[in-house]
Order: C-alpha cells, then structure tokens, then sequence
C-alpha cells in the first residue's frame, strides 16, 4: 500500500511540473514587435516611449516549432531559430540561449537611413546568442536578443 501511495504522489508531482513548465519554443512564441536597439550601458527613461506606434513597428514572429519571420522596416524575412533555457532568475524573467539560423529577406531598397537601420537590425539578428524574456512593461512582455560580449541588444514587444 506504501508503495502504491509513493507511486501515485511521485506520477502526480511529475504530470503537475511538465504542465508548469513551458518548452522554451512555447514560451518565444507570437508576433513581437521591434521598439529599437539599446545599450546595457545607459539608462533609460522608458523603452516603449510615447509615439511608439505597436502596429507599424517592424515584426519578429516566433513559432514554437523553430521558423521565424518578419517585416523589418523594408523587407520581409525568415529563417530558423535555436533556443534552450538557462534559467529563470525571478518568475517574470527568463534567459536561455537563441541562434538564427539561415536567414533570408527580400532585397527591396529604401532610403540610405531605413536601409542603414535595416541593416543593423539583420547584422544583430543573426549574431543573436542570448534571449531575455520579461514583464517590465505594463502592457507587454518584453524580449530582448543580445550577443555574448556585447552590451547592444534588440528590444521587442508583444502584447499580454
């Protein structure tokens, strides 16, 4: 009867933490909109600022199966991405690691200025080593992708 009861409590313990815990795919997952490229050296008032326009900004969609896609601010773009859990520092804040794999995007010119942000944006996207989930935000959860050794990161939203 003992080792009934422990086997019972043991299935229950496992089946209620795999519901708990979300594949990091899952948790990555959705439409996430660029706000820009920051630095961990500087403070900032705020990342979302008054004039950020949430359905203009340019696009990263994840999905949990490992495709990615987009609109920068001219083209549009997919690939594949990699990712794995580190840990949870606190439970509004994940990091794991996340690489872009075989990137591709449409080749139609803009001006040298959304051209030069456009750019800048693939060149980050696909050095990314590092993600960082949140909720700093009160009406987003934020994503940032950093590489290691590298304190500019790309700054995304999406909403709750």
């Amino acid at each position: 009867m003992k080792i009934w009861l422990l086997f019972l409590t043991l299935a229950c313990l496992t089946a209620c933490q795999k519901d708990r815990d979300e594949p990091v795919n899952a948790v990555l997952a959705g439409e996430w909109r660029y706000v820009g490229t920051f630095s961990h050296l500087a403070d900032y008032r705020c990342f979302v600022c008054p004039g950020f326009d949430y359905n203009t900004a340019p696009t990263l969609n994840i999905n949990a199966l490992g495709g990615l896609s987009g609109k920068s601010v001219i083209n549009q773009y997919s690939g594949s991405y990699q990712a794995a859990d580190k840990d949870t520092i606190r439970a509004e804040f994940l990091r794991g690691t996340f690489s872009v794999k075989r990137l591709s995007q449409t080749k139609i010119a803009g001006t040298p200025a959304q051209m030069q942000i456009e750019n800048e944006y693939f060149d980050k996207l696909q050095k990314t080593t590092n993600y960082y989930i949140g909720r700093t935000e009160p009406q987003y959860l934020n994503l940032s992708l950093n590489q290691a050794k590298n304190h500019l990161y790309l700054y995304f939203v999406r909403k709750k």
